[in-house]
């Protein structure tokens, strides 16, 4: 009976949309702003835009959420002494994340909950998965590609410890994951994933950034400055081109063809002379 209960606990504690209501004190929807996820990454770029300090929430809603999978997860340890037991009950509060009855069952991709899940059941895979990220995304700051990798490496730890419950859990929470960050893992094959920054505002390597979007205006390979169709270094252009007017053998004022020394050209008749048509 106490797991039972602890199962409907995981799944409604997982189910509190913490993101959402971070968001909604500074009269924000989390889910219309950037990616439209309900997680720490999203909360701050939504809280932020609301001048608000969108890095303090990022930490607390991630803090919040990973708890979400914690307690649930370490309650179950002191009930049941199987293993796949802790887990079960830890996935119903990932479920509850993801699929949330507040917002029509819909919710945030898993990562920090899952995250939490681990630490409850087996910290050093945990600690391991965790370090990877940190890794990653110190190289990279790409916070979806180093979740990915990190879950993935989790299960790879799971392996070397000799956990095989991990390893079967670990391998359906991979799937998982990959199946929450698809869109992400789009944008990442076309170079338009953003990068994570803790300054205010879009991100430097956002694709909606203006500072260094590859499509902008400062360093764009096709912007104003050094672009070969700009004004002032193009070919083609009226400063250097060899096909301005100045030195241009076709142009207006050296051309054989000119205007001006036509002698079939009407306006170099004297004025008031008729003009006739050779035989």
């Amino acid at each position: 009976m106490p797991l039972a209960c602890l199962f409907v606990f995981a799944y409604l504690l997982g189910s509190i949309p913490f993101g959402v209501l971070a968001a909604r004190l500074y009269g924000v929807d989390v889910r219309k702003v950037g990616s439209g996820n309900i997680g720490a990454t999203n909360v701050k770029r939504a809280i932020e835009g609301a001048g608000g300090p969108g890095v303090a929430w990022m930490i607390v809603v991630f803090l919040l959420d990973l708890g979400k999978g914690f307690a649930p997860t370490f309650a179950a340890r002191q009930f049941d002494a199987r293993e796949w037991m802790w887990y079960l009950v830890g996935i119903a509060a990932v479920l509850g994340h993801c699929f949330s009855p507040w917002l029509r069952f819909r919710g945030g991709k898993g990562i920090a909950t899952s995250l939490g899940m681990v630490f409850g059941a087996s910290p050093a895979v945990a600690a391991c998965g965790f370090g990877v990220f940190l890794m990653l995304f110190s190289i990279t700051r790409f916070v979806s590609l180093s979740s990915i990798v990190a879950v993935f490496c989790a299960a790879v730890a799971g392996l070397i410890f000799g956990d095989w419950v991990y390893v079967g859990v670990g391998t359906a929470i991979f799937l998982f994951v990959i199946y929450t960050h698809r869109a992400n893992i789009a944008r990442l094959r076309n170079g338009t994933e953003p990068r994570f920054s803790l300054r205010s505002g879009s991100s430097p390597d956002d694709p909606g950034s203006l500072s260094n979007d590859p499509v902008g205006t400062s360093d764009d390979p096709v912007g104003t400055s050094d672009d070969p169709g700009s004004l002032s270094n193009d070919p083609t252009g009226t400063s250097d081109d060899s096909v301005s007017n100045s030195n241009d053998p076709v142009s207006t004022s050296n051309d054989p063809v000119s205007t001006s020394n036509d002698p079939a050209n009407p306006s170099d008749d004297k004025p008031g002379s008729n003009w006739r048509s050779s035989p």
